[in-house]
């Protein structure tokens, strides 16, 4: 079950925000140039995870595709504040528990390449609002603490589907706006190992 983009399995979003004070510095075009190349490392690998889990989707677009299948007012913010391109990576795991039943996790993770570092900090608003929006037609929504993670990063989010949690943490390290999420219904993810996780694309997708 995933919860991150247009793609989402589980869990969706949406939001308002001012762009004014979006100008882009040297500096900040010569970030966005060098993190373009590397944008891949913010998004998951088979590596980052407990064996058994299988690569469901995996892709780097173009802005155009970035875009494609997320709410209309979504796309027009997001077009608006300069998205770039982004980069995006599902993996799976199925176990059978018997009598046809079966329990699934997609962890999943995003990552999205902004004009500027203004631009990116509000775009990390609108996936957090997202997350919480649709995490609440889902279940009970709670936020949980995000410390060391990003230049910038708002709480995270739990959300209780029934048959398990949901954690999911958004947050921004310089021009780039990264999300994951994972489950506990296998039991190989809670809330401080998905957490941990973040960090480590992040620490990746920085260096």
């Amino acid at each position: 079950m995933h919860y991150l983009h247009r793609h989402l399995l589980a869990f969706g979003l949406t939001i308002s925000v001012a762009l004014a004070g979006c100008s882009d510095s040297d500096a900040e075009r010569g970030d966005v140039a060098a993190t373009a190349s590397k944008l891949e490392g913010f998004v998951l690998t088979k590596t980052d995870l407990p064996t058994g889990y299988a690569k469901d989707t995996s892709r780097a677009s173009s802005r155009k595709s970035c875009l494609e299948g997320r709410e209309p007012s979504v796309r027009r913010k997001l077009a608006s504040l300069g998205l770039q391109r982004c980069a995006e990576a599902t993996f799976r795991k199925d176990v059978d528990v018997g009598g046809g039943d079966g329990l699934v996790n997609t962890p999943d993770s995003e990552a999205l390449l902004m004009r500027t570092h203004t631009a990116a900090s509000h775009a990390l608003r609108i996936r957090r609002k997202e997350i919480i929006s649709y995490g609440q037609s889902l279940g009970d929504v709670h936020s949980v603490p995000a410390p060391g993670l990003g230049d910038e990063a708002p709480r995270g989010v739990a959300t209780d589907f029934g048959n398990g949690m949901q954690y999911v943490y958004t947050w921004r390290r310089g021009s780039v706006v990264a999300t994951l999420s994972s489950t506990s219904t296998l039991e190989d993810f809670d809330q401080r190992k998905t957490l941990q996780l973040a960090r480590k694309l992040d620490t990746r997708g920085a260096g």
